[in-house]
């Protein structure tokens, strides 16, 4: 039985990574493209409006897509799948409306204006959308949809930004994110048998409501911890092009977009089969076996990331200069410090959500909650205080690098707790007697 778990994972992994490894190739081999199409001003704009979505994008669904993992049958999937794509876009429209009321891009002139607003509402839906297909596709175990929804989603995104660049459109990068996302949803859509699809264009939307009331700690918890999770995560561009110029922020974003980005991808396509195996271990309550396998995740996963970490350190700078033009100059020192990011982040994604599907959303939401505190005042206190863009970056690094550590430490201590509780509940979550 545990040769055929750890059969299955794999194949769970080659499937995703394949996707993943291709996406990231060809971000690879058009990068040098676009870095000589566009400006590091250019990149610095996309880095904002991206940050912005990434912000709102699991709040939109309220978080109610983690539920998918617990619904055994694929009918009351639906209903709830269908009840999200409404929420999705109710709530996409609300923060729209929002943001022109109070006329929030006005920081930022470059968007203050109604096309803009058009393009986030399109990108909010697509990406609120996207994230919930996905998570339900992860629940069906629909691996191979996956992987090549993300390869189209890739390939939609180059050829929009290449042929804006060609066109000499400013917003060129921008609308290639925003497309991108919709060809990504065209995949997951099309996964679904004709069967499936007439049912969930038929089903009434008041039937997907109980999962509302039954998993409804997702959205008093998971759907805040979203927000400031996401905030933490994403809000470097936008606090930071408050005080320092959008060329720098254009740097950081195509350093993230060359380095962090694929390590995070493949990260996050372990993750992703990571989240089917946990089911598993959760179901069967195995929770002895799910702590093993957690260790031995973050163990490989830091053995893999020790020759390329050796190697960017000491010779990044020439390498990205010598593949993607003179814009990098002097990007040594920014390189390095995000090379620290993408370790953590390398290593601890996998495992960042085995305590939403023990139930242990409260303790997520403090760890949350604790992290926003200390990177807001990093990213505002330290450009107050004159510190200047690598310094305050490198604050932020080290912030977010020592609350994954953290998050660790806390899973197994959380699993040595359960293993040593006298009742385990049928669900799989620790129950007191």
């Amino acid at each position: 039985m545990k040769n055929k778990f750890e059969n299955k994972f794999v194949k769970n992994v080659l499937a995703l990574s394949s996707g993943t490894f291709l996406a990231q190739l060809l971000l690879f081999l058009t990068s040098p493209l676009l870095t000589r199409l566009f400006s590091l001003e250019n990149f610095g704009q996309l880095a904002i409006f991206t940050s912005f979505l990434s912000i709102f994008m699991y709040s939109l669904s309220l978080r109610y897509e983690l539920a998918f993992i617990n619904i055994s049958v694929l009918k009351e999937k639906l209903k709830l799948l269908k009840l999200l794509i409404l929420l999705v876009i109710i709530n996409a429209l609300l923060v729209v409306i929002i943001l022109m009321l109070l006329e929030f891009w006005s920081i930022v002139e470059y968007f203050n204006n109604t096309f803009m607003y058009i393009l986030l509402l399109l990108s909010l839906v697509g990406i609120g959308i996207f994230n919930v297909f996905e998570h339900f596709a992860i629940s069906e175990g629909k691996f191979k949809s996956l992987s090549i929804s993300t390869i189209q989603q890739t390939l939609t995104l180059v050829v929009v930004q290449l042929l804006g660049g060609v066109l000499s459109l400013n917003k060129g990068l921008i609308l290639g994110d925003s497309i991108s996302r919709w060809s990504g949803i065209t995949v997951l859509v099309k996964s679904l048998t004709k069967e499936q699809f007439i049912y969930l264009l038929n089903v009434k939307l008041r039937e997907g409501i109980k999962y509302l009331k039954i998993y409804s700690d997702y959205a008093k918890y998971s759907s805040i911890s979203g927000i400031t999770n996401n905030f933490v995560m994403q809000s470097p561009p936008i606090i930071l092009a408050l005080y320092f110029q959008q060329p720098l922020i254009g740097l950081f974003t195509i350093l993230q977009r060359v380095l962090v980005v694929p390590i995070k991808l493949i990260s996050q396509a372990v993750r992703q089969a990571y989240t089917n195996r946990l089911k598993e271990y959760i179901t069967n309550h195995k929770y002895s076996d799910l702590k093993i396998f957690m260790k031995k995740i973050v163990l490989i996963l830091f053995a893999l990331s020790i020759c390329p970490s050796i190697l960017l350190y000491l010779y990044g700078e020439n390498i990205l200069i010598l593949i993607f033009g003179n814009n990098l100059e002097n990007s040594e020192r920014t390189l390095r410090i995000l090379l620290i990011y993408s370790i953590s982040q390398f290593i601890f994604i996998p495992i960042a959500n085995t305590l939403e599907f023990l139930n242990k959303q409260k303790i997520i939401f403090y760890w949350q909650l604790v992290r926003f505190i200390f990177v807001v005042v990093i990213l505002i206190g330290m450009p107050y205080f004159n510190f200047n863009f690598q310094q305050t970056l490198l604050g932020y690094v080290s912030i977010m690098s020592l609350f994954y550590i953290m998050l660790f430490i806390i899973n197994l201590l959380l699993l040595n707790k359960i293993e040593g509780s006298s009742t385990i509940s049928e669900g799989g979550t620790y129950e007191k007697q």
